[in-house]
């Protein structure tokens, strides 16, 4: 594999959740190590958990730092933020 996705899917697939929205930026952390740890070569992308980065830019770079700096990731995908980018 050139590029993965650790998503936040992992709720469901992994965790038993109904959704996406209970994941936690710690359960997101934990899944992008177990990952990274297992790879190579691979670019590897770790998906923001709902509320993570909607609330402000601010917590976006916050919280998208974490997950490269603890999960290993080498880059983050966040979806919805068009009112985001207005602020």
């Amino acid at each position: 594999m050139d590029i993965i996705l650790v998503g936040d899917s992992v709720g469901m697939v992994t965790l038993g959740l109904s959704n996406t929205i209970p994941v936690t930026m710690e359960e997101m952390i934990h899944h992008c190590q177990a990952v990274t740890r297992a790879l190579k070569y691979a670019f590897v992308i770790g998906d923001l958990p709902f509320l993570s980065y909607q609330t402000s830019i601010s917590d976006a770079i916050y919280n998208a730092g974490l997950v490269i700096k603890n999960g290993g990731v080498d880059a983050v995908k966040l979806e919805g933020v068009r009112n985001l980018l207005s602020q």
